[in-house]
């Protein structure tokens, strides 16, 4: 991994649905942007899809451990963005079948309460659409591991 120097970072406190949209705007701002003209108006182009920074906030606050007393904690740096989600995987995950789909409810009520309010799409699809999205993008793949996730902006 590049330098330790964060360049920003954010602990994620309040309510659910603050501690979201905090973090997610907190990203967003700090992204780069580039365009494309595509048509008559031009299309702004994150350096990260929009699509995984959503996906990834979200998966940390529904599946983290709420008998840990840390906050979610979210840090940029020049080459990566870190998001840390206290806990560790549990049920069947291991980082090798994180890409399967597998689904498992740490926080059923947070995860009902996602879903109805329509954060949520459906269970288990939230790191596929973060490996799919940077596929796509021809980034290379994100790195994840029991500590946090590391999305790398190169």
């Amino acid at each position: 991994m590049a330098g330790r120097e964060v360049i920003a970072t954010v602990d994620c406190n309040g309510s659910l649905f603050e501690q979201f949209k905090h973090a997610y705007s907190f990203v967003l701002q700090r992204l780069h942007r580039s365009f494309t003209i595509k048509g008559p108006q031009r299309e702004e182009i994150l350096e990260i899809p929009q699509e995984a920074v959503r996906e990834a906030i979200l998966n940390g606050i529904i599946h983290r451990n709420y008998h840990m007393l840390s906050p979610i904690k979210v840090s940029i740096y020049d080459d990566r963005i870190e998001i840390f989600s206290p806990g560790q995987f549990v049920g069947p995950f291991s980082i090798a079948n994180l890409k399967s789909g597998i689904t498992y409810m740490r926080n059923p009520a947070i995860s009902k309460i996602f879903r109805e309010s329509g954060y949520v799409e459906k269970m288990g699809t939230g790191l596929i659409t973060i490996f799919d999205s940077y596929e796509q993008r021809g980034l290379a793949t994100p790195q994840l591991n029991e500590k946090s996730v590391i999305y790398r902006q190169s």
